[in-house]
């Protein structure tokens, strides 16, 4: 899959933390049933079957990954600072 960056504003983000599981879900659309596809171990994006537009990404062992590579493998540019003073 060859991807262009894009840039989502942090309102229109919605994320959910599993602090138990410590595992990050992100969307940058509105959650449906989707197709999971791991990008990197541990790293998976949510993609629209019918679509094939990238509507969101899960990250597992979120609080232990480097959020600097986590920025460059996904497809939309995502603001951890911001989310991780939400979150945490």
């Amino acid at each position: 899959m060859i991807c262009t960056k894009v840039k989502i504003p942090k309102e229109a983000i919605v994320y959910d933390y599993d602090n138990n599981y410590d595992i990050l879900n992100i969307y940058i659309d509105k959650p449906i049933p989707a197709v999971a596809e791991e990008i990197y171990p541990g790293v998976y994006l949510f993609i629209d079957d019918p679509t094939d537009n990238v509507i969101g990404a899960s990250i597992l062992d979120y609080s232990k990954r480097d959020k600097k590579y986590i920025r460059k493998i996904l497809p939309f540019d995502i603001d951890f600072n911001y989310i991780n003073s939400k979150i945490i």
